[in-house]
C-alpha cells in the first residue's frame, strides 16, 4: 500500500494546490480541516475561526488525529 493510498482509505480526499503540490485534507469538524502533504512530509491543521472552547476543544483534537494519521502515512512507501 502507498501512502496515498492509505490516506484515501482513512477518508481523505486528494487536492492540488498551486505550483503542481498536492496536499489530501479531511473535515474533522464544522471548521476544522486536517491536511497531510506528502511530498513537503508535513501536517497542518486548517482553522476557520475560534468562537468558543469547544472550538478550542475540536482543534485539539483534531490535531492528535492528524498527527496520528500522519505518523502511521510515514510507514507505507
Amino acid at each position: 500500500m502507498t501512502k496515498r493510498e492509505y490516506l484515501e482509505s482513512i477518508g481523505y480526499i486528494r487536492k492540488r494546490a498551486l505550483e503542481s503540490r498536492i496536499y489530501y485534507y479531511q473535515k474533522s469538524f464544522y471548521n476544522v480541516f486536517m491536511v497531510i502533504t506528502i511530498h513537503l512530509d508535513e501536517f497542518v491543521i486548517w482553522v476557520n475561526y475560534i468562537r468558543s472552547q469547544k472550538d478550542i476543544d475540536n482543534i485539539q483534537i483534531a490535531f492528535n488525529n492528524v498527527k496520528r494519521d500522519f505518523e502511521e502515512m510515514k510507514k507505507y512507501d
